[in-house]
Order: C-alpha cells, then sequence, then structure tokens
C-alpha cells in the first residue's frame, strides 16, 4: 500500500492524473473527491470560495479517516495474532494436562489464553499477581510439589 500525503493526492487530482495504484481506501475516496472538487471549480459549477471550503472539509476528513482506517488494521493485525496465540495455548494446555505438567503452569497457560481470546492484557496481570499472593500464603502446597520432584 502506498502512503501519498494529502499534498500529494492533491497535486495527482488537480493534473487530472490516474489515481495512483494501490491507495488504502481513505486515500482513494480523497483523491476521487479531489478530482471532482477541481473539475465542479473548472466548469464554474462553484465558487472559489465554495471550492476552498470544501477541500479544507476533505483535508480534516481524511486526516481523521486515515488515522482511523490504520488504527483499525493495527487492531485487526493484533487481533489476528491473539487468535493464532491462543490456539497454540490451547495446545499447550492439552499436552500439558496429558503429559502432567505442573498445575501452576497450566494454570497461567489458560489465564494468558483467556486474556488473548478477550482482549484484556490486565486480566493475566491481575492473575498472576493473585497467583503469587496464594503461592505465599499456601507454602504446603510448594512443598508438595518440591517432594513430588
Amino acid at each position: 500500500m502506498k502512503n501519498l500525503s494529502f499534498e500529494e493526492l492533491e497535486l495527482a487530482a488537480y493534473h487530472g492524473e490516474p489515481m495512483p495504484d494501490k491507495l488504502p481506501l481513505p486515500d482513494q475516496m480523497c483523491y476521487l473527491c479531489l478530482r471532482c472538487l477541481y473539475d465542479s471549480y473548472r466548469v464554474k459549477r462553484i465558487t472559489k470560495q465554495v471550492a476552498i471550503r470544501e477541500k479544507k472539509a476533505m483535508r480534516q476528513g481524511f486526516e481523521e479517516n486515515r488515522e482511523d482506517y490504520f488504527r483499525q488494521l493495527a487492531m485487526y493485525a493484533q487481533f489476528q495474532e491473539d487468535i493464532r496465540l491462543s490456539g497454540m495455548l490451547l495446545s499447550e494446555i492439552l499436552k500439558g494436562l496429558h503429559a502432567g505438567e505442573e498445575i501452576h503452569s497450566i494454570f497461567d497457560k489458560a489465564c494468558e489464553c483467556i486474556s488473548r481470546m478477550t482482549g484484556d492484557a490486565v486480566f493475566l496481570k491481575l492473575c498472576r499477581k493473585e497467583m503469587e499472593k496464594y503461592e505465599s500464603k499456601h507454602p504446603i502446597q510448594q512443598e508438595r510439589v518440591a517432594e513430588d520432584e
């Protein structure tokens, strides 16, 4: 994807150049609106003052929509990564249970999996913090684990 500035889009639209390839959707919309604006001004459908006002509004809308567009792309990429990692964690949890892995480790993986599935990073931090408190209050659990080893 190309990232062109408003000025680059404006110049291409002003000169009537074809829309550049592989533009993000907000850039495509901005280019087409600018091209239409310049065409309307050239055939005197709108005045210069109207064209200036509309171009200013287009620029503001372009900047807001472009930021939102890329923020959404980043959120979608993070969501996809969380789905992938959740799947791996589910597999690790089942393998760990089958192999007799320590329950603390399995619980931690389960909490991380839930955290990724829900998009709630705070949940995992809180669970780990509570597990530390739990382990300090229940030293017998640690002794049993040490005896098993």
